[in-house]
C-alpha cells in the first residue's frame, strides 16, 4: 500500500544523517519514555516536523537551532 511508505504517527522510520550516521525513530505525540533501541521523536520536534509526510527514498532539510541538517527516510515501518 502507498500508505505505508508515508511517515505517520507511530511508524518506525530509519532515516540516515547527512554524515552518514544511521537512526531508527518513531514519530509519537508525547514520548513517555526513551526506548534502548527506537528514538521516541516528538511530532513537534524539528525532526518529527521535517518526516511526517514524506515518503520513503525522500532527502528532507530541515533546521535545528538555525543549524541546517538533512536527513533520508531509508525504510518506514
Amino acid at each position: 500500500m502507498l500508505q505505508d511508505l508515508v511517515v505517520d504517527l507511530n511508524k518506525l522510520v530509519k532515516v540516515r544523517f547527512s554524515d552518514g550516521d544511521e537512526l531508527l525513530v518513531r514519530i509519537v505525540e508525547n514520548p513517555p519514555f526513551q526506548s534502548s533501541d527506537v528514538v521516541l521523536v516528538n511530532k513537534d520536534a524539528p525532526l518529527g516536523k521535517a518526516l511526517l509526510g514524506h515518503s520513503l527514498g525522500e532527502e528532507i532539510e530541515y533546521c535545528v537551532e538555525e543549524n541546517k541538517q538533512k536527513v533520508t527516510i531509508l525504510e518506514i515501518k
